[in-house]
C-alpha cells in the first residue's frame, strides 16, 4: 500500500470517532397528520410527505405485530391479518384534525392510542 493511500485510510477511519450532534427528529401529531392528508396530490413534495406517513405507519404496524408475538400474557393491540395502511393514515388524519388538544403530542403516542382503541385484544 502506498503512503498516500495509507494516510487517506487513517483519515477516513478517524472520521468515525468525531462527535456528531444529534438532531431531534420527533414529529408532532399535527405535522404528521398533514403529511397523511396528501395521498392524491400531484405536487412532488406532497408525494414524499405521504410516503413518509405510510412508511411510518407501516413500521408501527410491524412493530405492533412483533410485540404481539412475544407479549406475555396478552398484547394490548390485536391487529387483523391485513391492515390497510392508506385507510389507517386517513383515519389518523381525521382523528388529529378533529382533536386540537393532541396536535402537540408525539406522533408515536397518538398512533399507539389510536391502535389500542381501534384494535383492542378481546
Amino acid at each position: 500500500m502506498n503512503r498516500t493511500a495509507l494516510i487517506a485510510l487513517v483519515m477516513l477511519t478517524s472520521l468515525g470517532s468525531l462527535p456528531v450532534q444529534a438532531r431531534d427528529t420527533r414529529i408532532d401529531a399535527k405535522d404528521f397528520s398533514q403529511k397523511c392528508s396528501k395521498p392524491f396530490s400531484s405536487r412532488p413534495n406532497d408525494a414524499i410527505d405521504y410516503a413518509y406517513c405510510v412508511g411510518y405507519l407501516s413500521g408501527v404496524v410491524e412493530s405492533v405485530r412483533a410485540e404481539a408475538a412475544r407479549a406475555s400474557p396478552m398484547p394490548k393491540i390485536c391487529l387483523p391479518d391485513t391492515v390497510d395502511v392508506d385507510h389507517l393514515a386517513f383515519q389518523i388524519h381525521q382523528q388529529v384534525t378533529a382533536n386540537p388538544k393532541i396536535h402537540d403530542e408525539p406522533t408515536v403516542s397518538v398512533v399507539t392510542r389510536f391502535l389500542e382503541k381501534t384494535f383492542p385484544c378481546p
